[in-house]
């Protein structure tokens, strides 16, 4: 398995087990986690060398289910955001 393909395993199974735990059921769920995995797709061609697709699913994941999007825009793990 390659970076890219684990880095889109962690982040698919995050995504459903945060739809799941948050019990938000029904189209808005799919609909949801379909635009989430999207953009994981686009992040994951996009990897830095240096982190392991670990550290890059969780700051991935971080940044897509944090309330405050603007505080982690800024982060320094910009590199899977959509210019």
């Amino acid at each position: 398995m390659n970076k890219q393909q684990q880095f889109i395993t962690e982040v698919q199974t995050g995504v459903i087990l945060r739809y799941l735990g948050d019990n938000v059921g029904g189209h808005k769920a799919m609909w949801e986690g379909l635009i989430d995995m999207d953009d994981a797709f686009y992040a994951s061609e996009r990897i830095p060398e240096d982190i392991t697709a670990h550290q890059a699913a969780c700051q991935f994941l971080s940044f897509k289910f944090n309330d405050d999007k603007e505080a982690s825009a800024k982060s320094k793990h910009d590199w899977f955001m959509r210019i």
